[in-house]
């Protein structure tokens, strides 16, 4: 193998491999690489083999089984390392009838990039690509990484999701309707799975009820917290303050409607605060907000995944409080 990738997604060359130090992974399977060759053998990158057994490559093939045990039981036929296009590899390739889905199992790092740009090559065969995760990725004390968000799935029985497999205990992993509320993060909701349960939920998708027992703060609150930050310097809303000074605005003093009061989509690189205020500056009308957050999704979701939120009648809502 001539070229390695970096966890931040640069492919390497193995001739201009020498200096490198930082952890290498194949750009197919994203398994560990190591670089080797000598004086009379020209450098190259080979697979790390797991040691005493226990090896993430091992957990990897658990992993992929346990998929397709499951995919069996479901009446699909299953073929595992299905060369997709030039560059892919799927972990499984599940198929019934004419219909066709690729399952990864991922438990090695994975840059957002590279993740997209698998998912792309899928979806440009004309394959959906569904992911199941390692322990590597399960969200942990309220916060989601980016990498965690960009295999955010959505279904209208789970809201947005995601699902992973632990093969040392043999459980499915079902994180369901995930939401964010702004100076809170991320709540969600978690259900452990065994085979059959797994099998059931998957086959017959049953609504599961998202819990309301998460409220977001209120507007006195908010103000709190952002006036907490900036007595500690916190760069974005410093920035922000300045921004509103050269309008002779505040931070203290912007309209009620730059608030949010209640959780959304888990889908935005920024909280609804800061969005607002910077479109309170962009003297944009609120009435148009809504278009416009959207587009701050992760490139991984359609669009029309937001037909069921109820983004517009909470936005009428909030423009009672101007």
């Amino acid at each position: 193998m001539k070229v390695a990738q970096t966890e931040s997604g640069e492919l390497v060359l193995a001739t201009a491999a020498v200096a490198k130090t930082q952890p290498l992974c194949c750009p197919n399977c994203q398994q560990p690489v190591m670089l080797k060759g000598g004086q009379r053998v020209a450098p190259y990158f080979a697979h790390v083999r797991p040691t005493g057994g226990t090896g993430e490559s091992q957990i990897h093939q658990l992993g992929k089984r346990a998929i397709g045990t499951l995919a069996i039981a479901s009446d699909y036929q299953v073929a595992y390392e299905v060369p997709i296009g030039q560059h892919q590899r799927a972990d499984v390739l599940v198929t019934r009838g004419t219909q066709s889905v690729v399952v990864e199992y991922q438990c090695s790092p994975l840059t957002p990039a590279c993740l997209a740009q698998r998912t792309n090559d899928y979806l440009a065969a004309g394959l959906t690509v569904i992911w199941v995760l390692g322990e590597r990725f399960w969200p942990k004390y309220r916060w989601l990484s980016q990498q965690q968000l960009a295999f955010m799935q959505y279904r209208p029985e789970w809201g947005f999701y995601l699902f992973g497999y632990a093969p040392q205990q043999r459980k499915w992993l079902l994180y369901h309707h995930i939401v964010t509320i702004d100076f809170k993060g991320y709540f969600w909701q978690t259900r452990y799975l065994t085979q059959p349960q797994a099998l059931r939920l998957m086959a017959q998708p049953a609504s599961l009820i998202g819990s309301h027992q998460w409220s977001p703060i209120g507007i006195a609150q908010q103000r709190q917290v952002i006036q907490n930050r900036l007595v500690r310097m916190d760069p974005q809303l410093v920035s922000l303050q300045q921004a509103c000074y050269q309008q002779g605005l505040t931070l203290q003093t912007i309209p009620r409607w730059c608030y949010c009061i209640d959780y959304v989509p888990p889908l935005f690189e920024t909280g609804q605060f800061i969005s607002r205020v910077r479109w309170l500056l962009d003297r944009q009308p609120i009435s148009t907000f809504a278009d416009y957050a959207t587009r701050l999704q992760q490139p991984l979701l359609p669009a029309t995944i937001l037909k069921d939120w109820p983004s517009y009648r909470l936005l009428k809502d909030q423009q009672k409080l101007i």
